[in-house]
């Protein structure tokens, strides 16, 4: 295969992978090396699919950081990594420096993840507004930029490895870029830089404009099967004996299915009752719902400031625990009863920085949990102007 950019599309569960693993096994039958690129959870299923062909040498599994940092270190321009959590770090501080202590919780994750999408389509701070907080924006940028001096973070390596000579070495002949829904622009420029010096095979859903695919998958058809029998509870067992039949070998009278091959969809009041059977039945199976913010502890901490009738739980949620576990003993909620409680039992202190929280500025707690204590509440007194206690209770 010549060097080049080879696209080829096609809908999920249309074979695209199977597609091409052929082609790598070609190339691996002449003796070449091939580079595999994609997500990191994808390494054992390709792996696995490759062990089922044989034995084979030459095929490496990369994602596109370590190969971005294959690059940039072969050029001899490796610095010091960033990582995500340092990214943060530094955003923050930028923030602090430049407004304050007055920074709200959660900001400096916001921010360091526009900076990081921003860096992604290769947008310098020069392409942001100056007004509003697009402008805030663009001064904590360049000021992120300047903290972190020499050191790379991830969006770094790839906009390097963009502009660095390229010395493959060893030299694959293959490159295999599957398993992603969508391709960045700089990815995109780095890939058809690549496929320059070596042929790449891209594999997409959709392509970026620009690109002609050499081949189009149409989708697969997939089976379904549908189970409706007398109660929840036998429905519920036929269906896990069904699934244990499915990933028996073939051998022993079973289908031979891989886990990841299965997808079960199940009302939602059903799914604690079958995770709760997995382990009589031996299945592995694996809650996918994903998380909402409120299942989240940051979440519920959330929910615990702005609910306008508070309750004993969302006292403990934020660290208040005498007050929080009284209340919840005598199943109080609302502001007029929690404030007679605390009035009664002496925890005044404890509900006026309660209150304090549920306004934007008020003074953290200073025995709530740790995890409040670095989240930057500006400092404000209830003699201050303007800065009246919530909760019915006035300095």
């Amino acid at each position: 295969m010549k060097p080049g950019l080879y696209p080829v599309v096609g809908p999920p569960a249309s074979g695209k992978t199977t597609w091409a693993l052929e082609e790598a096994l070609k190339a691996l039958g002449r003796r070449e090396r091939v580079w595999w690129v994609g997500l990191p959870h994808q390494r054992p299923y390709l792996y696995r699919l490759l062990a089922q062909r044989g034995a084979f040498l030459g095929l490496e599994f990369l994602s596109f950081q370590a190969l971005y940092y294959r690059v940039v270190a072969e050029a001899g321009r490796l610095r010091p990594l960033l990582p995500g959590a340092g990214r943060v770090a530094l955003v923050g501080e930028a923030l602090r420096t430049l407004f304050g202590p007055q920074v709200a919780p959660g900001e400096a994750r916001l921010f360091a993840r526009a900076i990081a999408e921003l860096k992604r389509f290769g947008l310098p701070p020069f392409a942001l507004p100056k007004e509003g907080e697009a402008g805030r924006l663009r001064r904590v940028y360049f000021l992120y930029e300047r903290l972190k001096g020499k050191a790379l973070d991830y969006d770094d390596f790839r906009h390097l490895a963009g502009k660095v000579p390229l010395r493959l070495f060893p030299r694959p002949g293959l490159v295999v870029v599957d398993g992603f829904r969508e391709i960045g622009p700089l990815d995109l420029r780095f890939l058809r830089r690549l496929a320059q010096e070596v042929p790449v095979l891209l594999t997409l859903e959709l392509l970026p404009e620009g690109l002609e695919p050499i081949k189009e998958l149409s989708p697969r058809p997939i089976r379904r099967r549908v189970y409706a029998l007398a109660n929840p509870v036998e429905e519920s067992r036929y269906l896990l004996r069904a699934l244990k039949r499915a990933l028996a070998p073939k051998e022993l009278g079973g289908e031979g299915l891989s886990p990841e091959e299965i997808l079960v969809v199940a009302p939602e009041g059903r799914i604690p009752g079958l995770l709760v059977l997995k382990e009589e039945y031996g299945l592995p199976l694996v809650d996918g719902r994903e998380r909402a913010l409120a299942d989240t502890e940051e979440g519920e901490r959330v929910l615990a400031l702005l609910n306008p009738f508070p309750t004993g739980r969302d006292l403990l949620a934020l660290g208040f625990s005498h007050l929080g576990r009284k209340a919840l003993r005598l199943g109080l909620a609302g502001e007029e009863a929690l404030r007679a409680l605390a009035e009664r039992e002496g925890l005044l202190e404890e509900w006026q920085a309660f209150c304090a929280l549920r306004v934007p500025g008020g003074t953290p707690w200073p025995g709530g949990r740790r995890s409040w204590s670095g989240l930057g509440f500006p400092p404000r007194s209830p003699s201050s102007p303007g800065s009246a206690w919530p909760c019915g209770w006035t300095g």
